[in-house]
């Protein structure tokens, strides 16, 4: 056990050396990094995240010359593995945080160096618009590192015709277990002989070694495409005179040395893409297909069953995959194969529809085939490959207490195998009496297995060792490994019944070879002495058993925080994905979904011990800054596939925080906030005075830790008649007749966009009437003060009730407030089933059937939607229904995904949120404001604030449509007389 004086040692020898990157030991970022997408929870001391490659080399001489104090040292990648590969109760080494750059690139030669800690997509998106790409395609590509791809070997959906990742490595810069540097790449056996090199020296004798048992490994090794890896003895001897280690290394996870930097092969990026859906009744006929369906040639075969399916209907992903997966309701379908063609041209993907078109008008009916779609639209079939994506997750949703649980979940087997294969495995499930989901790599004969259990139950736990042990055997019988893609991490100890004993004596001597004092990644794979154990499976702390001492009250309070499986899809460095703008700004995984939730399941977990916990005031202080940093945007709930809600897990910390603690005064501002600002909606003069007056300006600045806010609108809105809620039931009104919501905050500071809605709509032949103005009590609820936030929810929804008893249409323009009712109202308890809110979208796109007509035909005008980040993610369709709209009316509309904005409502204007809020601006709504492709469109009021404190000038569509529509509206007639003017 390294002790604190044995840590301060170690700090000291760092900065002595060099190092120069960042050293953390707070208990909150060794929370956060105790846990992966694993059933594990190992909490190391500390995390060095390196800035340079030489700190590498400064970290391992450390290690190596502190050894005998107990250092050892594990690398991390993007933190997704599923057996634990990259935790350690030691020290870690992740490079994400800086080391991230690329180095160099040959676009001629078709490579690429790059460091360690880059992301896939963002390799990928670089190399877009040179038309090349780095070709393994993994489902956790969003923040998976490339560093962490070498470790595992890692592959993927179209390994068919792409391989492994160790087939595209030219080189590898590697640090050995003393600190010192070799550069791994091809040689020739001539090379290796001069023995002057030190590189030499190390790999001449593991040539030697595999040369000697040539004829074990390939006995031994069976015929798959994911075959033996940890360790890959049968691709280094590539002939009799070339030996390449870096094949070796690739697999390894990090037990033979450190990468520090990596140089790629790349492949010229498809232009083309035919995807089949097929459809089945039976599962295992399903897995018999397969070997036919492989004689059309296909890039991918990728099978989903009944279960994932099922999972995605209630998933954000339906609506893009809706259309090609929605069966008639007779139809039962119990596993679905995503059939896959990749082209450089289009002659060339019309004859694999052709050869898809013929094997299966041939073996269909022998098959259980129920139905198969074939798919070229991009769109969709990249919808499609997410949905795929997405599955790992969807299992592990909460089900009965139970969840999918990974831990053998990635064995493979010859394709030919498959049925026999998973007849065995669900009758091993069946046995025990526990339910599974199954995808996977049907064409590699890859199968992911996830059986449902519940590991604060005893009985469960047992079964986690039961199950290994049948599983592996199982794999075995069928000519197959246990571990086919995701690395092997804690099952160590199934080595030698894969290897064999002569092989398995072969890895402890690479092992001793590399790294004799067993410094690297201890107790995974295998270690330098027969001597010396792996850790077994069942040995590393459970995550689960540190949940059970959870108080039961606060398990159900925050029972989120227990669906948080550790998948890292909140790590997702894609600028326009929606996903938690605070990690991306960042890097911080403090500030991410998961961490958040990490340090919520720790802070619960101790805060009832008994006796004072020093380890809870330090965790509940980063926790505080943590989630002080957090948007609220909600994009987690909505993205990540188990739907933890951070915001709502906020503001339950917040309320209990602030039981034992003052509330800063500006709090007590923004609990009266809205009614602040219905009121200066009132008069518009004074509020702006107040606000942005020369004299009062800083001092309500200081005391509100508010700035940037809007001006209060002097717009008026005299032409459209109101309508008090409590006269709405007598009201004698229809469908036709619409109930334009004031949103409390449009109303006040941005009512041109209210004017613009009522003319569009009066124009378009509704009777249209303008409602109270209608609280949200979002800022209540972001803060904590969830008592007030529950009584305004009560009161907000009887209002919207009371307008819904008139039968008119209720017509809403912020979608935030709009899916309050649905998400935040929700949660409080309160029944909102009944409620019928409709986004002016939506009522827009229902009338072209009806009397929506069509713009000025000479105007040409181009636009470009920047959507509200709730719209990216919990409104989809929203997008969608702009764009319909725009196209009926002959108006060019370009959507972009921009993600978030960083204004969050009142985020970005609370003054220690500024600079975080410019940072997330500035990653894709910055270059995408800077050069629209058209007139500027924002959804968001408080997008369209962000975009107005950055200079910018947009508009809500429904004003561009108002001005472009034929005739005179409110917004261009004397109703709007009174419009706005300086104060």
């Amino acid at each position: 056990m390294i002790d604190e004086q044995a840590l301060r040692t170690l700090q000291q020898a760092l900065r002595e050396s060099g190092f120069s990157g960042d050293i953390e030991q707070g208990y909150g970022e060794r929370i956060v990094a105790a846990t992966d997408n694993s059933i594990y929870q190992v909490l190391p001391r500390a995390i060095l995240y390196p800035q340079t490659q030489q700190d590498i080399q400064h970290a391992m001489r450390c290690v190596h010359r502190l050894r005998d104090l107990g250092f050892n040292l594990t690398a991390r990648g993007g933190g997704t593995g599923t057996n634990g590969q990259s935790l350690s109760d030691n020290l870690l080494l992740d490079c994400g945080r800086h080391l991230n750059r690329i180095i160099e690139f040959d676009p001629q030669r078709r490579t690429i160096c790059i460091e360690p800690g880059i992301v896939l997509d963002q390799l990928n998106d670089f190399l877009a618009p040179h038309g090349l790409f780095f070709p393994i395609d993994i489902s956790s590509s969003s923040r998976a590192t490339l560093g962490g791809m070498v470790a595992t070997d890692a592959s993927g959906k179209g390994s068919l015709i792409y391989g492994k990742t160790s087939d595209y490595i030219e080189a590898l810069d590697l640090v050995l277990a003393d600190g010192n540097p070799i550069h791994l790449r091809e040689f020739s056996v001539q090379e290796l002989a001069d023995d002057r090199d030190p590189a030499h020296r190390l790999l001449r004798p593991l040539q030697q070694q595999l040369v000697a048992q040539r004829d074990e490994i390939d006995r031994v090794f069976p015929v798959l495409q994911r075959g033996l890896t940890g360790y890959n003895l049968q691709h280094p001897i590539k002939s009799a005179d070339r030996f390449n280690p870096c094949y070796l290394v690739a697999g390894a996870e990090g037990t033979l040395g450190l990468v520090s930097r990596i140089t790629l092969r790349l492949l010229p990026r498809p232009t083309h893409r035919l995807l089949g859906v097929v459809f089945y009744d039976d599962f295992n006929r399903s897995l018999a297909h397969v070997q036919q369906l492989l004689e059309a040639r296909p890039a991918a075969i990728e099978m989903l069953d009944d279960k994932i399916l099922a999972q995605a209907r209630r998933d954000n992903v339906w609506a893009d995959v809706q259309s090609v997966l929605e069966l008639p309701s007779d139809r039962v379908v119990r596993s679905a194969h995503f059939v896959e063609f990749v082209a450089r041209n289009s002659a060339e993907i019309e004859q694999q529809r052709q050869r898809l078109d013929q094997v299966l008008q041939a073996t269909a009916a022998n098959h259980s085939v129920i139905m198969s779609k074939i798919e070229s639209d991009p769109g969709t079939i990249a919808a499609l490959w997410n949905l795929r994506k997405r599955a790992v997750g969807l299992l592990g949703r909460l089900q009965d207490g139970k969840r999918g649980v990974a831990f053998v979940e990635d064995s493979a087997v010859p394709p030919q195998n498959l049925v026999s294969y998973v007849t065995g495995f669900r009758a091993l499930l069946d046995e025990h009496g526990l339910d599974y989901g199954m995808y996977g790599h049907a064409d590699a004969g890859v199968l992911h297995v996830r059986p449902t259990l519940n590991l604060m139950q005893a009985r469960d736990r047992e079964l986690l060792r039961v199950i290994s042990d049948r599983v592996a055997q199982l794999a075995r019988d069928n000519g197959g490994v246990l571990w086919g893609e995701h690395g092997r991490g804690f099952r160590g100890e199934y080595g030698e019944l894969f290897f064999g004993e002569r092989l398995y004596a072969l890895l402890h001597s690479i092992k001793d070879l590399f790294d004799p004092y067993n410094l690297l990644n201890p107790g995974k794979l295998v270690t330098p002495s027969a001597d010396m154990p792996v850790t077994p499976m069942d040995g590393p702390p459970l995550r689960s058993a540190l949940d059970e001492q959870i108080d039961s009250g606060d398990q159900s309070d925050y029972q989120d925080v227990l669906f948080c499986n550790g998948n890292g899809a909140c790590f997702n460095m894609t600028p326009n994905d929606a996903m938690c703008p605070s990690y991306k700004a960042t890097r911080n995984k403090l500030y991410s979904p998961k961490g958040r939730a990490a340090m919520l399941r720790e802070w619960l977990r101790l805060r009832h011990q008994p006796g004072a916990n020093p380890k809870l005031a330090e965790l509940e202080a980063q926790l505080y800054t943590s989630l002080r940093h957090c948007l609220s945007c909600k994009s987690c709930t909505s993205n990540c596939p188990l739907k933890v809600d951070i915001p709502e897990l906020k503001s339950r910390f917040l309320e209990t925080w602030h039981l034992s603690r003052r509330r800063p005064l500006a709090d007590l501002f923004i609990r009266y906030f809205e009614s602040l600002t219905a009121l200066g909606g009132r008069t518009p003069a004074l509020g702006n005075l107040l606000l942005h007056g020369p004299v009062t300006a800083g001092s309500m600045q200081r005391l509100t830790r508010l700035n940037r806010l809007p001006r209060f609108s002097r717009a008026s809105a005299d032409g459209v008649p109101r309508l008090h809620a409590r006269d709405a039931g007598r009201a004698k009104l229809g469908e036709r007749d619409v109930i334009l919501l004031r949103d409390n905050y449009l109303n006040a500071f941005d009512r041109p966009v209210l004017v613009a809605a009522a003319s569009l709509l009066q124009r378009l032949g509704c009777k249209v009437y303008l409602s109270e103005p209608v609280a949200n009590g979002k800022l209540l609820h972001l803060k904590g003060m969830r008592s007030a936030f529950a009584r305004q929810a009560r009161k907000t929804l009887e209002l919207l009730k009371q307008y819904q008893a008139s039968s008119a249409t209720l017509v809403n323009l912020e979608t935030m407030t709009r899916l309050m009712p649905a998400m935040e109202y929700a949660d409080s308890g309160e029944s909102v089933s009944e409620l019928n809110l409709l986004g002016i979208e939506e009522f827009l796109a229902r009338m072209i059937p009806q009397s929506l007509p069509t713009a000025d035909a000479e105007s040409n005008t181009r636009a470009v939607l920047l959507p509200h980040c709730l719209e990216q993610t919990a409104a989809r369709e929203s997008s969608a229904q702009w764009l319909t709209v725009f196209t009926h009316l002959g108006i060019s509309l370009k959507v972009e995904q921009p993600g978030c904005c960083g204004m969050s409502g009142l985020f970005g204007h609370e003054i220690d949120n500024n600079r975080l809020a410019d940072e997330i601006f500035s990653m894709q709504w910055s270059p995408l404001a800077a050069q629209p492709s058209g007139v500027l469109l924002a959804t968001g009021f408080s997008c369209r604030c962000q975009l107005k404190n950055h200079g910018y000038q947009p508009m809500h569509p429904v004003e561009l449509l108002d001005r472009l529509l034929p005739g005179q509206g409110l917004a261009t007639s004397a109703a709007k007389a009174h419009s706005e003017r300086p104060d």
